[in-house]
């Protein structure tokens, strides 16, 4: 956080000043060179301080309890002499206890899951913009001065932060879109979201069929920068302190 945050510096005002606009928005996704057109009524729009909050894939949380040995055991080291319900439970499970297994997977079966507990491995994603429309599914991810992307979440050591996000709303019936905003591209190994060899995203992915791992994969846009989107719109957009 502080004065170079990419919500409050970057992402807050840009997208106050597209404000669900939809002649806007197509001026934005135009820098991707990508002819995506923003076609129908928008009812989400969501970014900066006002972040979404996103469930993840069932299947994931299945797929954690089905392969607790492919999870961080570091994190579940840490459990063993812990006292909660929770830790106990973890620790037992992560020990081979088959009753806490099957526990585990009766509770991944209820209609509607609670946001935390303890056979649940991942919580909600929160990208940093979120627009959906009538018929599309907008995902973006926002850097200024972090030098590097999210790459791993507390009980999974390969869980890139974008595809996280993606995978979340890959389900849905709406055409989906994923992108990032950068200060300086080159500080991040961009590369491996077009690169023909699918294992990046088949390790981020390992509860997904090969078809909705590439489904995924071509979700991304790929990355504009905050220079480029103030001079699309004239130096129009104010900033808290100057664009450097």
């Amino acid at each position: 956080m502080g004065k170079y945050n990419s919500s409050l510096t970057r992402v807050q005002p840009v997208f106050d000043y597209i404000n669900a606009d939809r002649e806007k928005l197509n001026d934005f996704f135009s820098l991707f060179g990508k002819d995506i057109v923003v076609s129908s009524k928008i009812i989400s729009y969501k970014y900066g301080f006002d972040e979404a909050a996103i469930k993840p894939c069932r299947e994931l949380l299945k797929w954690c309890v089905e392969n607790v040995n492919q999870l961080n055991d570091e994190e579940f080291e840490k459990l063993k002499y812990k006292t909660t319900s929770t830790d106990k439970k973890r620790y037992n499970l992560f020990k081979g206890d088959i009753q806490i297994k099957q526990q585990a997977l009766a509770e991944l079966k209820q209609d509607k899951l609670p946001q935390k507990a303890w056979y649940i491995f991942e919580g909600y994603t929160h990208p940093d913009i979120y627009i959906e429309t009538e018929n599309q599914i907008f995902i973006g991810e926002a850097k200024r001065t972090e030098s590097t992307l999210t790459s791993s979440t507390t009980w999974l050591k390969v869980r890139d932060q974008l595809i996280r996000h993606i995978d979340s709303v890959i389900d849905s019936d709406k055409k989906v879109y994923s992108f990032f905003i950068l200060e300086n591209p080159a500080l991040y190994e961009l590369d491996k979201y077009i690169n023909d060899d699918n294992d990046f995203y088949k390790n981020n992915l390992p509860h997904r069929s090969l078809d909705i791992v590439e489904k995924i994969k071509k979700t991304y846009l790929g990355y504009t920068t905050w220079n480029e989107i103030n001079e699309k719109f004239g130096n129009e957009i104010e900033y808290p302190n100057a664009v450097e």
